[in-house]
């Protein structure tokens, strides 16, 4: 990375050294420069990072994220999260690097997260019908009655390690 970054006769392929925590990613400006609105793609924010002694960009962020982040801009725009990363930290990396709110959602979807703003609301229930139920991995739902008032199955929540008569 030239010192003169921001040199507008510099050569649109110019080499990117990009050091996060210690480990060293090289691609092209003008492959960062594809979205432009996100910390990587946009000169004046990434400025803010360069070591010019070293000629490098420096993060001290998740390194295992990165070579996702990295494969975004060269793939096109394909987010694939590194399967040792937790959802949570990946969704921090994108935030830190800028990228667009469509591109997180986007992600959180393809996660299984849930915003309740996705769906539409369940239809209005009459109050003696509705059963407060909680859903974890130690327990399954069965849907195994129905009740005749409010016309609507009825769910009971049953530990999975305990039998299921029926």
């Amino acid at each position: 990375m030239s010192v003169n970054d921001d040199d507008a006769d510099d050569d649109d392929d110019e080499r990117v050294v990009i050091n996060v925590s210690g480990m060293r990613f090289h691609t092209r400006r003008s492959t960062l420069e594809r979205y432009p609105d996100t910390l990587l793609g946009d000169r004046s924010k990434r400025r803010r990072y360069l070591d010019p002694a070293r000629r490098e960009l420096f993060f001290d962020r998740n390194r295992p994220s990165f070579d996702a982040i990295l494969y975004f801009y060269q793939s096109g725009g394909r987010l694939r999260r590194p399967l040792a990363v937790h959802p949570d930290i990946f969704i921090e990396e994108l935030e830190f690097y800028q990228f667009d709110d469509d591109v997180i959602e986007r992600f959180r979807r393809v996660e299984g997260y849930w915003d309740p703003s996705w769906e539409a609301p369940p239809p209005d229930m009459p109050r003696y019908c509705r059963r407060a139920t909680s859903l974890s991995l130690a327990h399954v739902v069965h849907l195994d009655s129905y009740s005749p008032q409010c016309r609507h199955p009825v769910a009971t929540v049953t530990p999975h390690f305990l039998p299921q008569f029926h």
